[in-house]
């Protein structure tokens, strides 16, 4: 009896699991911009987030629509949130005035050649607005040349990263 009830619930698991993949929104990247993190080509798992009220944290990666293309997810980090001052120099993200560090090694003095943008001396942020950042700010066209994204634009969050066979274990 234990037996078939371990099996049961394992199954159980195993299905839950399963219906939970398929749910959300697969995402493909286009582009390098959150290298190393995530690669160009690889699919993603975006929760969509349907409450205004959710909370988002610093760092967490997102989802999220721009400007004259609103059926296409981009993905970035968050780096600021609502109502924070945050400024980019020294090759740093500075909130409210103390550097932070994001979970990926950055150097936010590296940009895109042809806008060349690399230090924000202060930006204020509204109470809906986020600032989102790529991980590799050599080829991330994100806040620091878009600025501000508004809370409605984000979509979801990033959950789970889907292997390919040729991915080492995330």
């Amino acid at each position: 009896m234990k037996k078939l009830v371990l099996i049961l619930f394992v199954a159980l698991i195993a299905g839950g699991f399963a219906l939970w993949m398929r749910s959300g929104q697969t995402v493909v990247l286009t582009t390098d911009s959150m290298h190393p993190t995530l690669r160009e080509g690889q699919k993603v798992k975006l929760k969509a987030v349907r409450n205004e009220d959710e909370l988002f944290r610093r760092f967490q990666i997102v989802g999220y629509t721009y400007g004259d293309q609103p059926d296409h997810v981009f993905v970035a980090r968050i780096g600021g949130l609502p109502n924070e001052a945050i400024s980019i120099r020294d090759s740093g993200l500075y909130v409210n005035g103390s550097r932070v560090n994001p979970p990926v090694r950055v150097d936010y003095s590296q940009s895109i050649p042809m806008l060349h943008r690399e230090e924000i001396q202060e930006l204020k942020l509204g109470p809906d607005e986020y600032f989102l950042l790529g991980d590799n700010s050599a080829t991330a066209l994100d806040g620091r040349y878009l600025g501000p994204t508004k809370r409605s634009n984000i979509v979801g969050i990033i959950r789970v990263r889907e292997l390919k066979p040729r991915d080492p274990l995330l």
